[in-house]
Parts: structure tokens; C-alpha cells; sequence
């Protein structure tokens, strides 16, 4: 495969320019669920002493920036939860990390001791911290706690909503400030056909400690959405298992399919060089058709 120019996805195209002035990549929506009851003191403050390598794995670095969207929803006891950061939203992605590190360091522990986590997640995903972006790679939430739910019977209510969940349908753009050395895609958010259907919610948890009630019930919670569990068996390991589980794709992450443009009147592309660099991006390349 030579002369490459575009990789064309259903909700735009990117430029495969390794001279290309800018890279502009949408991310996933995140929502981080956080219990701040008692017991979780410490392992929020290893969060927030973290709180750096988080906004990394989220939003990418100057060079390789990353438009993800973020919200945090803390909870605590009977009916007691609250939006600590609505879905950022912001136009530069410097301004959402900005936000997004305030937000983290703004979480405080409040006591309490029945977990609403069922209430909070119903929350999240009725669009109470912003609703859910359709545009982006995917959509998720993280549930950071040491107890299981306290509200076990609107466990199907949220299984059900998180796999019918229906994003605002905009396609998301943001501006971008990388570098044009180190920059390999352009990226126009220009659909090719109609803007893709809205993704499902998956869950994820991170579970402090080992308690068997905890394991049972977020193992079940991640079971019924799709997503993964992370353990963390004290605060030392709390932000590692929060970062993994920010990383890990979900585990019924759709498979890209790519189609590929190219002209014979511009430069070579090697056909490994080309594979290696979207493989190493997370890309599957499935489909492939070169114009000449």
C-alpha cells in the first residue's frame, strides 16, 4: 500500500500526513464516580496526589492531545450525591484539563456510610453532569468505592439505561496546539456518511480493598455494562487502579473499520510503517482500499 493520504471512519476522516501541522483526537466521555464516605480518606487523597498522571491518561500530552470530555460525581450516604464537575466541555483542550484538575482536587470526603452508588450512577447517565456526546470514541463511567451499593433494587433501572443510552448526536471538534514535529494525523471532521449511533455506557469500577460483598456486587455491575474491574487493595495502589481503568478499552469496544485513499502522485508510504503507526494508535485496520 503506497501513496496514502486519508484514512476515511464513518464520522469523519484523518489526514495521514506525517507533516501535518496539528492533530486533532476525540476522546472518550468519562465519568469518574467517586465514594467520599469516611473511609475512602485515603485513597482520595492518593487520587489527588495523582492527580497529574490522570489528567495525562485522559487528555493526552501538548504533543499528543486528546479532546476527552470528564465528569465527577461524588456520593456518600442515603440519597446524598452531588455533580462535583460537569462533562468538560471547554473549546481548548488546555482549558479542559484545567478544569478537569480542579475538579479532582475539589473532591472532599464527607462521611456518611449507606452508598447511594445505584442513585449516583442514574445520575450520571440521565445527563445530570451534561449529557453524553455522541461525537466521541466512546462513552464510559468509573466507579471509584470500598462498599457495594446501598440501593441495590435500582440496579436494573441502570443496567438497562446504560446500554440505551442516547448521546446529544453532535460531532465533537476541538482545536488543537500540538506540535507539527511530532504530529502524524490531521484530523477533519468532515462525515463521510451519516454521524454514527450513539455508543452504549460501560462500566467500569475500581475496588478499594477486598471485601467479598464489594467484589460480588462491582463485579456484577460490570458484568451487566460491559466494562472491567480494577482492584486496589490499599490507597498506595488506589491511583494505579484508577489510571488502568481509565486506559483499559472497553471490553466490547466495536472493531474500526478503515478505509484508506491514496494517490499516486505524492510520495510513498511503506505498507508496515503505515500498519505499525495506526496498530500502534489502537486502530484495527479491517478494510482497505487504495484509489490510484
Amino acid at each position: 500500500m503506497v501513496n496514502v493520504e486519508q484514512a476515511r471512519f464513518t464520522d469523519g476522516y484523518i489526514a495521514l500526513d506525517p507533516n501535518a501541522a496539528h492533530l486533532n483526537c476525540p476522546g472518550a466521555n468519562v465519568a469518574i464516580l467517586i465514594d467520599v464516605s469516611g473511609s475512602m480518606s485515603d485513597d482520595i487523597l492518593a487520587v489527588k496526589n495523582s492527580a497529574a498522571s490522570i489528567i495525562d491518561t485522559l487528555f493526552g500530552t501538548v504533543d499528543a492531545p486528546i479532546a476527552s470530555r470528564l465528569s465527577i460525581i461524588t456520593f456518600n450516604d442515603t440519597n446524598e450525591y452531588r455533580t462535583v464537575l460537569p462533562f468538560t466541555d471547554h473549546a481548548s483542550i488546555a482549558d479542559r484539563r484545567s478544569a478537569a484538575l480542579a475538579g479532582i482536587e475539589s473532591v472532599e470526603i464527607l462521611g456518611g456510610g449507606d452508598e447511594p452508588l445505584n442513585a449516583a450512577l442514574l445520575s450520571s447517565l440521565r445527563g445530570d453532569a451534561g449529557s453524553w456526546d455522541a461525537g466521541g470514541s466512546d462513552n464510559r463511567i468509573i466507579v471509584f468505592t470500598d462498599e457495594p451499593a446501598a440501593d441495590p433494587e435500582l440496579r436494573p433501572e441502570v443496567t438497562a439505561l446504560a446500554t440505551n443510552i442516547l448521546g446529544n448526536g453532535a460531532p465533537q471538534s476541538t482545536a488543537s496546539d500540538s506540535s507539527a514535529n511530532n504530529a502524524f494525523f490531521e484530523y477533519f471532521d468532515s462525515p463521510v456518511t451519516e454521524t454514527r449511533e450513539p455508543l452504549p455506557v460501560t462500566v467500569s469500577a475500581v475496588a478499594i480493598g477486598s471485601r467479598a460483598s464489594t467484589l460480588r456486587d462491582l463485579q456484577s455491575l460490570v458484568d451487566a455494562t460491559g466494562g472491567q474491574i480494577f482492584t486496589a487493595e490499599n490507597a498506595a495502589q488506589a491511583a494505579a487502579a484508577l489510571v488502568d481503568a481509565i486506559e483499559a478499552p472497553p471490553a466490547n469496544a466495536p472493531q474500526d473499520a478503515l478505509l484508506v485513499v491514496g494517490d499516486t502522485n505524492t510520495d510513498s508510504t511503506s505498507d508496515a510503517v503505515l500498519q505499525t503507526r495506526l496498530e500502534s494508535l489502537g486502530f484495527e485496520v479491517s478494510i482497505v482500499e487504495v484509489i490510484l
